[in-house]
């Protein structure tokens, strides 16, 4: 779960975005549609960091409260995104 807390990541990607934003204000007048893209940017780059980040994920079914959700129960699909090699064995030399 990326978003539980704020990480390190949110929060430069978040700087560096309002410093985008107060160069791009500068020099247009367009503020409603460089805002919008500006935010959109902002949740992109943090998805897109997460994928590129992360090995694996899990898609699992939302329960309405929380003691109705058991662990295993509630996994629809396990995906792998980055598998890791697999190592084969050294023949030693003696």
């Amino acid at each position: 779960m990326p978003f539980k807390r704020v990480n390190g990541y949110v929060i430069v990607i978040g700087v560096l975005h309002v410093l985008l934003a107060g160069l791009i204000f500068q020099f247009t007048t367009r503020y409603l549609e460089c805002g919008s893209l500006l935010i959109a940017s902002f949740f992109f780059s943090v998805d897109l960091y997460c994928i590129f980040t992360i090995d694996s994920y899990m898609i699992r079914r939302q329960f309405r409260y929380k003691h109705d959700s058991i662990s295993e129960e509630g996994i629809i699909r396990h995906v792998v995104l980055k598998e890791k090699p697999v190592e084969l064995p050294v023949e030693q030399e003696i």
